[in-house]
């Protein structure tokens, strides 16, 4: 098995420092994850201009560990194709999709990936409302792993104690992790973090129910 891996959820990761653990998860696959050639600069970039000053560092240094170990790369002619096929469609009908998603998007099902790891919501619903009208799409049924998924498998990993932790000293990273694993003092155990996320999930399936993982 093998996973592509959203800037998104990059970014988010490393400023929790917990994107080390990321490959230890049963959705990184065997084979080394496939990133755009881009986010070494474009991730960099976003986490030196929002990430807090003390979290800074380390996260760039988690960032930095985590992308020598994978595949960069970029699109075939063949995938650019397809991405900018994608874009057009969205933007015809008033859906979001930017293009390092739709690229990445792209690579994922012509290369035969079998994950699709991302944060961007708007992006998987617009995804949702392509599928049906491109074949290639097809591919992409149940193989989108979304944020909120990918932190309740590294809260298997890590353990909560340690994830909770680690959101709650970066906030601002992602709203939704920090109400659901308790910051600004409120109470959190383990079931109650894993019911929280799995709200989060819940709402995302029902609007993406053909694309969203079944994790």
């Amino acid at each position: 098995m093998r996973s592509a891996v959203d800037n998104d959820v990059l970014i988010k990761l490393a400023r929790y420092q917990l994107l080390s653990h990321l490959a230890f998860t049963k959705v990184a696959g065997e084979e080394p994850p496939l990133v755009l050639g881009a986010a070494r600069f474009v991730a960099r970039k976003r986490i030196e201009r929002h990430a807090p000053p003390d979290v800074k560092d380390a996260a760039l240094a988690d960032l930095t560990a985590f992308l020598d170990g994978v595949a960069l790369d970029e699109p075939s002619g063949a995938e650019l194709s397809l991405a900018l096929r994608l874009e057009d469609a969205a933007q015809a009908t008033g859906l979001q999709l930017d293009a390092g998603e739709s690229q990445l998007v792209a690579m994922q099902v012509l290369r035969g990936l079998d994950r699709l790891l991302t944060g961007d919501k708007r992006a998987l619903g617009a995804l949702e409302d392509l599928f049906g009208g491109h074949q290639e799409l097809r591919a992409l049924a149940g193989s989108a792993v979304c944020f909120e998924q990918v932190l309740a498998l590294l809260i298997e990993h890590a353990g909560f104690d340690e994830c909770r932790r680690r959101v709650c000293t970066d906030p601002t990273a992602d709203r939704a992790a920090s109400i659901c694993l308790g910051f600004a003092g409120a109470d959190r155990d383990e079931s109650t973090a894993r019911a929280a996320l799995q709200s989060y999930i819940q709402h995302l399936r029902g609007r993406c129910p053909r694309i969203l993982s079944p994790l």
